[in-house]
């Protein structure tokens, strides 16, 4: 990864004004792309009571530097040979726009009625295994013998049980790549993630849009008119429990019940007892005027891009606050962001940038520039708005890309903690079935000819405050970046 361009003394922290034009050119920098889903995380019962930020706020001591990461290496070799193919009735194929639009809920994509036959799980494996052979980024599969691994696994497909082992088996085959960012993903899952993105999730549970947490799950929404937030839970509240135990997530069986354990931010500890109900996932863009005097700043976070209206949303949110009166700054939080979709990427890039290259994804098979805007994006309507980036830990993806193109391109100051470094583009290939597989097929560089992967993004101004223990949008580092603006 490219380190960032960062001009800070070393015994004295200068914060550099937000100019309300264009900003100087970074000298470097670094970060990444592509998408992870996040996993829900195992918490301990009683997390340590969060500090309430004030309306005036001690700002917290900043680490100048932080250690460098490795960068990975790759020896190219030879490519494997495809060992065997199965006559069925459908083929590989890459999932295109028009599959990715749909305006009513996704339908499920052609499925047997029936479980998959000895052929049927033949052809699909070999499917999968062809296009990984084919496709992957890196020639040497991420030091895998990936020819050695057919006939085992192969072998352990066609003893699975049933079905579901069956898929087992092929996610434990993309997962020996080990890149984070590969993965297969049964029909059932392809639909779920499929209906994620068209903002159309439907699920058994409470309500709750979470980030997992090391001692809990941190809320960033609410669904509107279900039992969380008929119960009164607020974003950014904490999930401390779930029955007692761990918390796993908001999935269940719906008519089952739930006993949650939360903390608030200024106010402490409370828990609630809800009932499970089908619930339509519509994510949002939350946006507010932050409470600052003689300025009008925005705070504006965009958890996901796997959600493709998200740049619209946001681009809705910033007309609304700006109704009455310009804007004097932009804060835009991805600290809870671990990719999406790279059309998302552009458009919320192209409300910020004039036309252009910012930078080239290349692979194995294909190149090609990352250029804003979309073709289908109205102009760039926010070129002079003086803007602040936050990210951190657990920034991923097109996320990581979205913050360091920014940052390159002059236009933003970025500020928190170094990203995750995970950027290799993954590409959605539909498989048989109704299955698919994410591949990583392209790499990312910056404008300035920077590799990206396994670095992360490099903040201007190095900030380790744990946001997640405040409420929305009134943690020390959204102080700290109000203050630059100044």
């Amino acid at each position: 990864m490219a380190l960032w361009h960062t001009i800070l003394p070393m015994v004295t922290l200068q914060i550099r004004p937000v100019p309300r034009r264009r900003w100087p050119l970074g000298l470097c920098l670094v970060f990444t792309l592509l998408i992870v889903a996040c996993g829900p995380g195992t918490l301990a019962v009683a997390p340590a009571p969060p500090t309430a930020m004030a309306s005036s706020v001690a700002l917290p001591t900043l680490t100048i530097t932080a250690p460098p990461r490795p960068t990975r290496q790759h020896t190219a070799t030879p490519t494997a040979t495809v060992k065997a193919s199965a006559t069925a009735p459908a083929t590989a194929t890459p999932l295109t726009s028009s599959d990715l639009t749909a305006t009513a809920r996704p339908t499920p994509w052609p499925t047997p009625d029936h479980p998959l036959t000895s052929e049927e799980r033949t052809f699909l494996f070999d499917e999968l295994w062809t296009l990984i052979n084919e496709r992957y980024l890196y020639e040497d599969f991420n030091g895998v013998n990936w020819a050695a691994q057919y006939d085992p696994y192969l072998a352990r497909a066609l003893a699975a049980p049933d079905d579901e082992r069956y898929y087992e088996v092929l996610r434990d085959l993309v997962a020996l790549l080990g890149d984070a960012h590969s993965r297969f993903m049964s029909p059932s899952e392809a639909i779920d993630h499929f209906a994620l993105t068209q903002n159309a999730l439907e699920y058994g549970g409470l309500g709750l849009y979470t980030m997992p947490l090391p001692d809990g799950a941190l809320v960033l929404q609410v669904i509107p008119d279900s039992p969380a937030a008929r119960a009164g839970v607020q974003p950014c509240d904490r999930v401390t429990a779930l029955d007692g135990g761990g918390y796993w997530g908001d999935g269940g069986e719906v008519g089952t019940t739930a006993t949650l354990d939360f903390y608030r931010p200024d106010v402490g500890p409370y828990s609630r007892t809800m009932t499970r109900e089908t619930i339509d996932q519509v994510l949002e863009v939350p946006a507010e005027l932050l409470p600052w005097p003689d300025q009008r700043i925005a705070y504006l976070r965009i958890d996901t891009l796997w959600v493709r209206e998200a740049a619209e949303q946001m681009r809705d949110q910033l007309a609304r606050l700006s109704a009455e009166a310009p804007l004097d700054g932009l804060i835009l939080d991805l600290r809870s962001n671990v990719g999406g979709w790279r059309p998302t990427l552009q458009s919320v890039l192209g409300s910020f940038l004039p036309p252009g290259t910012v930078g080239e994804f290349s692979g194995r098979l294909e190149s090609e520039p990352l250029s804003i805007p979309r073709d289908d994006d109205p102009p760039a309507a926010y070129l002079d708005l003086p803007l602040v980036v936050l990210v951190g830990p657990r920034t991923e993806s097109y996320a990581e890309v979205l913050a360091a193109v920014l940052q390159a391109e002059g236009r933003a100051i970025v500020l928190g903690q170094e990203t995750q470094g995970n950027v290799e583009t993954i590409f959605p290939r539909r498989l048989p079935y109704g299955a698919r597989v994410w591949i990583a097929e392209q790499g990312f560089e910056l404008s300035n000819g920077v590799a990206l992967e396994g670095v992360g993004v490099t903040p201007d101004i190095y900030d380790t405050t744990d946001w997640t223990r405040y409420a929305c949008g009134r943690d020390p580092q959204v102080a700290r970046a109000v203050l630059l603006f100044e």
